[in-house]
């Protein structure tokens, strides 16, 4: 969870869009929710796009969570729970979407979960449904896949409406990540963006950086607590020489072009 959690930081810190270029902007990242009914409680998002907030539960695995047969009822059980709520305070499933975070599949069956995830995500919860309705979805996998979750019901056993499942799936991403691989690419991409916060000088501390952000994010994590942006610069600013963040940059900009207006016309001679 702590190394989802500081590439979540690192988003953040260099001011980098999640979960994709039209989603928006992390503002915080609020740890282990279970107090504030969440299901995917180990990391709510506060999200921004373009003025408008919304949030991303998180559920942090370490494992491969899906199999040839779909996906386990634990899973299944927190999923449902989640989007079911009427917890007003915690999701809203007309507003919120959810995440998991967990390792690698192998690759056939990472295909048909991101195919399944894509179509759904591309066309109404109706002509999804009614593709699955109508068994008219070439991929058994993929069958298999929906199958299970609309199997996921209250108390596991509930076969949900396919059009409800649909419209659950628009709203949820999967994300693998590779940490415990010996060459990790998301662990490069944190780095590459720790690379991105530094000042030009100091682009090569970007390793130095991201472990600073580990352990700020473990400490924080423990605790229970909220990672922002005034918490990751009052953390790391006095022992990094950080870039000014993308969110700030035009008004640095405009503070310097005031500062540069106002010289011209002062005046250059003291007295006569």
């Amino acid at each position: 969870e702590d190394r989802v959690g500081a590439w979540l930081a690192c988003h953040v810190l260099a001011g980098v869009p999640w979960p994709n270029q039209r989603a928006g902007f992390i503002r915080a990242i609020n740890c282990q929710m279970r107090q504030d009914n969440w299901h995917f409680d180990d990391f709510v998002l506060e999200i921004d796009r373009d003025g408008d907030a919304y949030r991303c539960g998180c559920s942090v695995k370490s494992f491969p969570v899906f199999g040839k047969e779909g996906a386990p009822l634990e899973f299944k059980r927190a999923l449902w729970n989640e989007w079911l709520q009427n917890d007003v305070k915690a999701f809203n499933r007309d507003r919120d979407i959810l995440a998991l975070f967990c390792a690698p599949h192998e690759p056939e069956i990472r295909e048909t979960w991101q195919g399944l995830l894509d179509f759904a995500q591309s066309v109404s919860p109706e002509t999804f449904a009614k593709r699955y309705d109508e068994e008219t979805e070439p991929s058994t996998l993929r069958r298999l896949a929906f199958k299970s979750i609309r199997l996921g019901g209250v108390g596991g056993a509930t076969e949900m409406d396919s059009g409800e499942a649909a419209r659950m799936l628009q709203r949820f991403h999967l994300h693998e990540q590779d940490f415990d691989h010996l060459d990790s690419q998301t662990a490069k991409h944190a780095q590459l963006m720790c690379q991105q916060a530094l000042a030009d000088s100091d682009r090569a501390l970007s390793i130095d950086l991201w472990r600073a952000v580990l352990v700020y994010t473990a400490e924080v994590r423990n605790k229970g607590g909220r990672i922002s942006l005034d918490g990751l610069l009052a953390c790391l600013a006095g022992k990094f020489s950080l870039k000014h963040h993308p969110h700030y940059a035009a008004e640095w900009q405009r503070i310097t072009n005031d500062t540069t207006d106002q010289l011209l016309v002062m005046p250059t001679k003291i007295g006569g």
